[in-house]
């Protein structure tokens, strides 16, 4: 892309009504897509040139993480005043920008496109349109004629071209004044721009939509974040999922089609297994609803709508305890904690040392504190969760974590994905400890592990010791919420749940070994997480 070119994102307005029931009140290029936000995407495909700017509502307070992630991608921020057209909020940003002397790139806000490289004028054009409101693009030998807006009785014609959310302007100041003089019609003044000079349709063969809540789904599918060990693909109707590990494989599908008809509502649907060369996969319904990793760390919504979401697991974790194991005995349930807990923490810390991780066997700081060593730390967080209570194995998830639960807005319902299977390799099973599932709930409501996925945090590795910050400040209510949901008698906030949760973050940093950062920063929250439960 030309260096000369100045860059510029328009989202200086919020997300439609139906997005935003979704998410809660966002600029479009704050949606999230896989474990980042849109605007990270976007200005990847903007590389390259002389400058780049980003308009936001003036209202908007932008989160400290994100200021600083595009501050150091070089993005000069340009607050707009709200309630304005999209064609007077780009005047307004030409204006903020000052002279451009070169070509001026501009990017919808809730579009992902790759910009022309080409210098001079460009309107993106694409075939494929929705039962939206388009403007279509009339075409002769590749030269834009005229552009008409069709209203959503009338879109759906496979056969129309349609503009793509991104332009090239060689003229910034004229394509401007074409926009005040059809009094802030963005399309109106580019039509009369485009009537004035030669401008190119270029077809943009990669374009995402992210503007309504039909095609955000189907454009985030496209951006999928699976694992390295996981084998993925993804369409409009179903989800194929197979993996290296084909014993797993085998147990997530047989947990999703064994499940009790009263728990089904509550799972994502699975469509097919098939064993099939190079392994298993097995197939589930591609479902339109948000994580609730998406939600917690890059949504904006308020304490009555999560209120309804841990409501919905209280409901699906009383209808795991309604549905114990038939072979099972009392005591069965502490047998499965044991089995997933006791051992597992010390096991992938002892690996994690072997290949250059930090010290296991000797005392550690956090923020300046002395903490016994990550092997004792394991060993005592085990024996506070093993602590017998004779209960018999129930259905369990297994890896009830925010990441694999959905939220369905219209029938106020989650919906969990990726169930563990089994509690012991290679031995599918449906059943296993209330407590793990808790655990697991925790560690992504209090152990912010979502979070550190993300990497919204910062990691101090000083003289003393290890200290973790996130960007987010801490939800009380969130946590308090978690208090609220229990497995029988024992709450989300109890001794035995927080021990679980220490555990599970003590056993991570072998399944991370490319990224010797997120390592270091899954012990210093285990750390972090040790001192609250020992201060509690």
């Amino acid at each position: 892309m030309s260096a000369a070119a100045v860059g510029l994102i328009l989202s200086a307005a919020y997300i439609d009504q139906e997005l935003s029931a979704e998410f809660g009140p966002l600029p479009p290029c704050f949606l999230p897509v896989g474990d980042r936000r849109l605007y990270a995407l976007q200005v990847e495909r903007m590389a390259g040139l002389e400058a780049l700017y980003l308009t936001l509502p003036a209202g908007f307070e932008t989160p400290a993480a994100d200021r600083a992630w595009l501050e150091a991608a070089g993005v000069r921020l340009l607050f707009i005043e709200e309630g304005l057209s999209l064609g007077e909020s780009l005047v307004r940003a030409i204006e903020a920008v000052g002279p451009i002397t070169g070509d001026l790139v501009i990017l919808h806000g809730d579009t992902l496109a790759t910009p022309s490289a080409a210098p001079g004028d460009s309107l993106g054009v694409s075939a494929e349109t929705d039962e939206y409101a388009w403007a279509e693009v009339a075409v002769d030998s590749g030269r834009v004629t005229r552009l008409s807006v069709v209203d959503a009785a009338g879109a759906g014609d496979e056969a129309a071209s349609v503009i793509c959310g991104v332009f090239r302007v060689a003229d910034a100041e004229a394509l401007s004044q074409a926009i005040a003089d059809a009094d802030g019609d963005f399309i109106r003044g580019l039509n009369a721009y485009a009537l004035s000079r030669p401008v190119r349709a270029e077809p943009a063969p990669d374009w995402l939509d992210f503007g309504h809540v039909q095609t955000y789904f189907r454009a985030r599918r496209v951006v999928s974040t699976a694992r390295s060990f996981n084998r993925l693909s993804i369409d409009d109707r179903v989800v194929t999922k197979g993996g290296d590990d084909h014993a797993k494989i085998r147990a997530e599908a047989a947990w999703l089609g064994g499940v009790p008809a009263t728990i089904r509502p509550f799972c994502v649907r699975l469509v097919d297994v098939q064993d099939v060369e190079p392994g298993p996969r097995y197939v589930t319904e591609y479902a339109y609803a948000p994580t609730l990793a998406d939600l917690s760390v890059f949504g904006a919504l308020g304490a009555a709508r999560w209120g309804r979401i841990f409501a919905s697991c209280q409901a699906l974790l009383d209808l795991c305890a309604q549905a114990p194991d038939p072979e099972g005995a009392r005591g069965t349930a502490d047998a499965a904690l044991e089995s997933l807990v006791r051992g597992k923490a010390r096991e992938r810390l002892l690996a994690y040392a072997a290949f250059g991780g930090l010290p296991v066997d000797r005392p550690m700081r956090y923020a300046g504190r002395i903490t016994p060593s990550l092997l004792e730390i394991a060993d005592r967080v085990a024996d506070i969760a093993c602590a017998p209570t004779g209960a018999m194995a129930t259905v369990m998830h297994g890896d009830f974590c925010f990441s694999n639960i959905l939220y369905d807005l219209r029938a106020r319902r989650i919906r969990v994905l990726d169930p563990r299977g089994f509690v012991t390799p290679g031995r599918p099973s449906l059943y296993g400890s209330p407590l793990y599932d808790l655990g697991k709930l925790a560690h992504s409501v209090i152990g912010r592990y979502d979070e550190l996925i993300a990497g919204r945090y910062a990691l101090d590795d000083g003289a003393e010791g290890l200290a973790l910050q996130f960007a987010a400040p801490e939800r009380p209510w969130m946590r308090d919420m978690l208090g609220g949901v229990r497995a029988g008698d024992v709450s989300g906030l109890d001794p035995a749940v927080q021990a679980v949760m220490v555990s599970l973050f003590l056993a991570m940093p072998p399944l991370h070994a490319d990224r010797p950062d997120r390592q270091k920063a899954f012990i210093a929250n285990a750390l972090r997480l040790f001192l609250e439960m020992e201060a509690a």
